[in-house]
């Protein structure tokens, strides 16, 4: 598999939070070894959506913080 970016070599990967934990269990992830972009499915699906649904979501999580610094 290829890099979008560089057309590098993209390589398995495991990805772990800041406790230590897997965060693609179950789910793979690659790394490019040339220039390190990371890909994993909600990557994936984040660069399907169309512009318009990445605006609903956008003004979605936007009101959601609003609310939240208002009510808090």
């Amino acid at each position: 598999m290829n890099c979008s970016r560089c057309q590098g070599l993209l390589c398995r990967s495991e990805v772990r939070d800041e406790a230590g934990g897997l965060v693609t269990e179950g789910a793979p992830a690659f790394r490019c070894i040339l220039c390190g972009e990371l890909i994993d499915l909600v990557i994936l699906m984040n660069r399907k959506r169309t512009a318009a649904e990445r605006e609903i979501r956008r003004r979605t999580v936007f009101r959601r913080r609003i609310m939240r610094v208002a009510m808090g």
